[in-house]
């Protein structure tokens, strides 16, 4: 950049030189400075400024000053709408004002500042898709000739070549943001898609617990990791899975108060802890976890039947914003799988007792008699059709001898297993 700004002859030709400076290259700040120098020569004035607009604030203040006493400058604010670089900023038109000493709308702070005398002034609008975002100045005609509309028109096409090195700047800006997050968002579904895997080939709770938190461990590069499963028995939560250093000596159970089972309920999502547990959590301070540390509570429908804690992060750093977003999705899918395991376990279950009752059936059809030992003139039938799989009916013929037999009948209230 230096040879090429050394090899500029600030005259008209050297305007074309920045225009194409402007389309090759994204040192912006560089590009600047080499327009203001630009804006000083041609204009043959003794100094020259770009002053950027903070609409927040409402002021103006010197981005790039070429001339001297330039760091005293940049000190300065200048109100929107105060001062001629005020003025312009505000109404959008260039003015030129060749009796300074004389022109009270002149921002007399800036001379104040360096100990100069402002004796004239030229200064345009810059403006970004029709938005003036700062002005362009030059100060003091250096052979005390007055500014006119020849170096007004040349520091406005100055202006154009700023605001589009400007707006190149800020183009390559986002575009770098949006890659970079584009590169964020391509880690987070390749990790997602990783652990779904990973949940998916579990094919049951004990296999689907070591696998994830193994996992979400080296994904989040920490040493250590636990993993509580809640007791709705025992209303606490129940150390199931550890892994790593310092994790043996974890207490076996975590009483579930009303105050932390509220706070995680509220929360809902991953908590990362940087030094001291808030006070809703002082009941896992028996804990006694290093910090950093991520408690990731875990729910199916809105109930916590889960608790994870991750610390231990080589690196010592806390855990990103990053991490902690891709944890809370982490958090879904585990949660996710969790739940359709627990499904399954309870069909298996409900077919093994189907099973189980099937048996039963058979079993007490076969107590019931179905076939009777009767004189010739005698006839027996019998049939129990239970309104279940099971019942409490019962019947029986008993013979007594020749000629006198008993005829049982029993039904015991209710119906199915309990019957």
């Amino acid at each position: 950049m230096s040879s090429i700004q050394d090899d500029i002859s600030f005259d008209f030709k050297g305007l074309g030189q920045i225009s194409n400076l402007i389309n090759s290259t994204l040192d912006i700040p560089k590009l600047l400075e080499i327009i203001m120098d630009a804006a000083k020569d041609l204009l043959n004035a003794e100094a020259s400024s770009l002053l950027l607009i903070d609409y927040k604030k409402r002021v103006l203040n010197f981005a790039v000053v070429a001339g001297d006493k330039g760091e005293l400058i940049r000190e300065i604010a200048v109100p929107i709408g105060v001062g001629i670089a005020g003025i312009v900023a505000e109404t959008g038109e260039a003015l030129i004002v060749n009796d300074a000493e004389n022109d009270q709308r002149v921002y007399k702070a800036v001379d104040q500042k360096t100990n100069t005398v402002t004796r004239n002034l030229i200064c345009v609008p810059m403006r970004v898709k029709d938005k003036i975002v700062g002005v362009l100045e030059a100060i003091n005609s250096a052979d005390q000739s007055q500014f006119n509309e020849s170096q007004l028109n040349v520091l406005s096409y100055l202006a154009d070549q700023a605001a589009i090195a400007l707006n190149n700047g800020d183009l390559f800006k986002g575009l770098a943001k949006a890659r970079f997050s584009l590169q964020k968002r391509v880690k987070e579904l390749s990790i997602l898609f990783e652990f779904n895997d990973i949940v998916n080939f579990a094919i049951s709770i004990q296999e689907l617990i070591p696998m994830s938190v193994a996992f979400i461990r080296k994904t989040f590069n920490t040493n250590s990791a636990l993993f509580y499963l809640f007791s709705p028995a025992r209303q606490e939560l129940v150390l199931n899975y550890l892994q790593g250093t310092q994790a043996s000596n974890s207490q076996q159970h975590i009483h579930l108060s009303r105050d932390l089972k509220t706070y995680l309920a509220r929360h809902g999502k991953p908590i990362q802890i940087k030094t001291d547990l808030p006070q809703e959590l002082s009941g896992l301070s028996e804990l006694n976890l290093n910090t950093p540390l991520l408690i990731i509570p875990l729910f199916t429908e809105g109930n916590l039947f889960g608790l994870m804690f991750l610390w231990n992060k080589r690196d010592s750093k806390a855990f990103s914003p990053f991490h902690i977003r891709l944890m809370g999705h982490l958090a879904s899918h585990f949660s996710q799988a969790y739940a359709n395991l627990k499904l399954h376990e309870s069909l298996l279950v409900q077919t093994e007792i189907k099973q189980e009752l099937k048996v039963a059936r058979l079993i007490q059809q076969k107590i019931l008699p179905s076939t009777f030992n009767t004189p010739d003139d005698v006839e027996i039938q019998g049939v129990s059709i239970p309104a279940e799989e099971v019942g409490g009916d019962f019947y029986d013929f008993i013979p007594i001898d020749e000629y006198k037999f008993a005829l049982v009948i029993a039904d015991v209230s209710g119906k199915g297993i309990p019957a």
